[in-house]
């Protein structure tokens, strides 16, 4: 039988000090990588937050454009009587305060695009043949507001023609450059021959075309250059899936 002695009992206290350093250290490693991840947690929430905002600030300034689409639908199907053609507008006192409150809707939710900050410098990936990033909104808002005019004011051209066709329609390069004169101020003219190509594509140069309907085209296609830029930089900035 084994008999304990007092040097038997001694009790190692260097390898009980190594075992406890490195129980520490596993501790403060693990603190460590749970800190880590509570900080990548709260990131990745933040910008989860920030890109529905972003989102929503989006879709209702879509939701706007087609709300104004709607309401411009009474104009662009009326048939102008002689006192309308006489006084250079289309009476409709039930469908004008509908169509102006969409239009200030479309300029409330286009300001508050601008505000995201997302169009506000140059995109390196910006190709030949698009509108500039940081030129976008500054056009959407003159085209907006060029739709807005030739929707509730008869053009004095397509008057003029009215009584050839009964249609509100002119030549092709007559009604586009009417529009064009409308966005002179706000527009650099380098863009122009870009607009000219965009609506040829929907509106053959041969036909008679109405002025709404080439505001109403370049509308189309600043809405499409926009929302491209748009998921473009969102995606890059705040991605929905931001990895594990």
């Amino acid at each position: 039988m084994e008999i304990l002695t007092e040097d038997s009992m001694s009790i190692d206290w260097g390898a009980v000090s190594g075992a406890a350093s490195a129980a520490a250290s596993i501790v403060a490693v693990a603190s460590i990588v749970l800190a880590y991840k509570g900080v990548r947690i709260s990131r990745d929430s933040s910008v989860l937050d920030r890109r529905n905002y972003l989102d929503g600030i989006f879709v209702r300034w879509l939701d706007a454009i087609d709300a104004l689409d709607r309401a411009a639908l009474p104009y662009v199907q009326h048939v102008p009587t002689q006192p309308e053609l006489d006084s250079g507008g289309p009476d409709l006192p039930d469908a004008y305060p509908e169509f102006h409150l969409a239009f200030t809707h479309c300029r409330t939710a286009t300001n508050l695009l601008e505000s995201t900050g997302m169009f506000e410098s140059p995109a390196q990936d910006d190709q030949p043949g698009e509108i500039a990033t940081n030129d976008l909104i500054a056009i959407f808002r003159a085209i907006l507001w060029a739709h807005y005019f030739s929707v509730v004011e008869n053009s004095p051209a397509e008057i003029a023609l009215f009584g050839e066709n009964q249609k509100l329609a002119q030549p092709w390069r007559s009604a586009v450059d009417e529009v064009e004169a409308r966005l002179a101020d706000d527009v650099p003219d380098k863009y122009f021959p870009l607009f000219e190509e965009k609506i040829s594509e929907l509106y053959p140069v041969d036909l008679p075309l109405g002025v709404w309907q080439v505001s109403n085209r370049l509308l189309d296609f600043c809405r499409a250059e926009v929302a491209d830029r748009y998921w473009r930089r969102v995606d890059s900035r705040f991605p929905w899936n931001r990895g594990s």
